[in-house]
């Protein structure tokens, strides 16, 4: 059976009972510190992976490098 009374968001909260107004509240809160969340994290991996990349100094990677210095002993 479907159920006729699901009622959907008029985007206008002084439409809604102020319980309503609180659950959306409480929800939109929840949904903004997860994405917050979310968000820090892939920041905190950019802030790394930026880290790597100008840990040398601004230097130019030099792919013969690493084998020169195991060639000479």
């Amino acid at each position: 059976m479907a159920n006729n009374d699901v009622k959907t968001c008029p985007h206008d909260c002084t439409r809604c009972t102020m319980m309503q107004q609180i659950l959306c509240a409480a929800q939109f809160s929840r949904m903004n510190t997860e994405s917050m969340r979310n968000l820090e994290e892939r920041l905190e991996l950019m802030d790394d992976k930026l880290k790597k990349l100008v840990g040398d100094n601004g230097g130019v990677f030099n792919p013969m490098a690493d084998e020169e210095d195991e060639a000479m002993p």
